[in-house]
């Protein structure tokens, strides 16, 4: 089902406040959908940073109809990798290419974004699950003081500055397979160098994809009701 070089993503969707606390943890694929409609959910960060989960298809995942453990009656479905795909992945532990999180990053700003590239740059392919009952969810809540200081309204552009050149040199030295592509922590970046910076997706996009979710999620309560 899954091979040594698959990278399992796990769809993973953000639940409003106004979901009581805890109803997140107990959720099928139908229940997902139903909040997703009702404006109460979307894919993760769908709304304010789409490069991060579009990827997964969640129209197409919306479409499947089995749970886990009717596994054998559906296999992961692969997807493509972009720049700036984050989802969260289950691999194989026990593999010597397994590549380790870069130390280097620290605070707030593409950490996760370097290590699925990095995944991506050694030949992984990514498949998402597609059982009905295997998802990931949080809940909404307050942007953190490091993603504030960051990339916020008040952001120091200094951090700023620093994460994108870490990002800059991360994306060369995995690109060229060198060992320092997984770093040990403690490396000083003294390159300021902007050659693909991959900005915060401007206001004007953020409501797209929250109505592009809604718009998969009413389309499978539909053939689900009409079958």
């Amino acid at each position: 089902m899954v091979d040594a070089l698959d990278a399992l993503v796990v769809p993973a969707f953000e639940v409003k406040e106004a979901v009581p606390f805890g109803a997140e943890e107990h959720l099928a694929r139908s229940d997902m959908a139903k909040l997703v409609v009702a404006g109460s959910a979307e894919g993760f960060h769908l709304s304010r940073y789409p490069k991060g989960h579009t990827n997964t298809d969640f129209k197409k995942w919306f479409s499947q109809d089995a749970p886990f453990d009717q596994g054998d009656a559906l296999l992961p479905y692969p997807v493509n990798y972009s720049h700036g795909f984050e989802p969260y992945v289950l691999v194989r532990q026990d593999q010597a290419h397994l590549p380790k999180y870069d130390e280097r990053f620290r605070g707030y700003g593409l950490n996760k974004v370097s290590h699925l590239m990095a995944l991506h740059e050694a030949g992984y392919m990514f498949k998402v699950a597609p059982w009905s009952d295997v998802m990931v969810t949080a809940r909404e809540h307050p942007s953190s003081p490091d993603y504030r200081k960051t990339y916020g309204t008040q952001k120091d552009p200094l951090v700023t500055m620093h994460v994108q050149a870490l990002f800059n040199v991360f994306q060369r030295e995995v690109k060229s397979k060198k060992p320092s592509a997984y770093a040990t922590k403690g490396e000083t970046v003294v390159a300021i160098e902007m050659d693909k910076p991959l900005p915060v997706p401007a206001a004007e996009e953020w409501d797209v994809g929250a109505q592009k979710t809604s718009k998969l999620a009413a389309a499978f309560l539909s053939s689900s009701s009409s079958s």
